[in-house]
This record gives structure tokens, C-alpha cells and sequence, in this order.
């Protein structure tokens, strides 16, 4: 209990700071501490329907709902902002959206990253937590890939998901 304290701890004060290396910080510990709870908490079955639930949701998400609309609004301060003009203060995500290199990452990704893996080494065995580790990591290097060829927002979930999916399924 004192450790998941001092993270919350931690949190509230990097939301109340806007450090922006205080918020990642504390977006990943959170999200991994989730992560690994819900792989915990989690048997088979639902083990699989809920990610590809959220598979489907992020895809819909980005590309149709609320992200879409919020990807619209950051947009326009940011060109507000380009042009000189006094816009009302941006919209801060804290750590809902942790800032990696020059792109943005949901912390609902960081989430399923961290469930995968655990549920990996839980299911299996450490070569069951390195298949996971090698298919997440190919699977966001192809989305920063398509991010790079269409400079548009792409959905985290589906490419690493749906090949995390297969491995647990092999598990």
C-alpha cells in the first residue's frame, strides 16, 4: 500500500508541476503497475476478449470518435499558436498521454503493452515474456513506421495487440 501511495503521490504532484518528464514518469509506473494487476486479475478468456475489445475500440476511436475530435482541437491551438494569435490555454493531458521522442502515446496503451507482457510470463515461462517483448516491439515499430510514411494519428492498439494476441493464444 505505501509504494502504490507514493506513486499517487507522484502523480498528483507532476499533474500540479506540468513537468512534462514528471508526468511520463508517473504515466509509466501507473500504467504498469495496471497492467500487471489486470494480468493478475484476468483468466483466458477473458484474457483474450477484453484487448480485442479494446483492439476494435482504439481503431474507432482515432479514426471516428472522441480521439479524432481531440486530435482536431490540439491541432488547432497548435496552429493558433504558429500564427501569434493569444489562443486560451492549451488542453494538458498530464498523464493521460505520456510524450515519447516526437510522438504521443495513450497511457491506455501503455496499459495493455505492460498486461501483455505479464500475462506472458504468468501463461508461460520467460521465453513466453521474451516472445511477447519481441512481437509488442515489432509490432510498434511498424506503427511508428506508418507514422512516419502518412504523418497522420494511427491508433498504438492493433498492430501490437493483434500480434500479442497470437502469441498468447500459442501460450
Amino acid at each position: 500500500y505505501v509504494l502504490t501511495f507514493l506513486l499517487m503521490a507522484f502523480v498528483v504532484y507532476s499533474f500540479i508541476k506540468q513537468k512534462v518528464w514528471l508526468s511520463n514518469l508517473a504515466s509509466f509506473f501507473a500504467c504498469s503497475e495496471l497492467g500487471c494487476l489486470f494480468a493478475l486479475m484476468f483468466s483466458p478468456p477473458t484474457l483474450y476478449l477484453i484487448p480485442l475489445f479494446f483492439l476494435l475500440y482504439d481503431i474507432f476511436a482515432v479514426f471516428f470518435g472522441p480521439l479524432k475530435i481531440l486530435i482536431k482541437e490540439l491541432k488547432r491551438g497548435i496552429k493558433v499558436k504558429k500564427r501569434k494569435v493569444k489562443a486560451k490555454k492549451g488542453i494538458s493531458l498530464g498523464i493521460f498521454i505520456a510524450n515519447v521522442g516526437g510522438f504521443s502515446i495513450g497511457s491506455g496503451d501503455l496499459v495493455f503493452y505492460s498486461l501483455f507482457t505479464s500475462a506472458a510470463f504468468l501463461l508461460g515461462n520467460i521465453s513466453g515474456l521474451i516472445s511477447m517483448l519481441l512481437v509488442l516491439n515489432a509490432g510498434i515499430l511498424l506503427n511508428l513506421v506508418l507514422l512516419a510514411r502518412y504523418k497522420k494519428p494511427l491508433p498504438g492498439l492493433p498492430i501490437p495487440l493483434a500480434l500479442g494476441l497470437i502469441v498468447l493464444l500459442a501460450l
